[in-house]
């Protein structure tokens, strides 16, 4: 998962949840599409700044994602998808 710097909570906070749940976190903003699984994760207020990762490819989910996921042991990909 890679989150967006205007996440709320903090992208460390959500990193640990993560990490917990046995996932990775990515620090580095995403630059290109690749065959690997990137979870992007954003916050309504910012999402013209997550326009370019849009462009490229990525689907961009709200915070709910995560939360969702960690009540439901299960990340349901198809909900949360953020229109940028």
């Amino acid at each position: 998962m890679w989150f967006a710097p205007s996440v709320n909570p903090p992208a460390d906070e959500l990193g640990e949840v993560v990490v917990a749940a046995g996932g990775k976190v990515v620090t580095k903003k995403p630059t290109k599409l690749t065959n690997n699984v990137l979870i992007v994760v954003g916050d309504q207020e910012r999402a013209k700044d997550l326009q370019p990762l849009a462009r490229l490819g990525f689907k961009v989910y709200e915070v709910e994602l995560l939360i969702e996921g960690v009540l439901t042991q299960e990340l349901d990909l198809h909900s949360h998808i953020k229109a940028v």
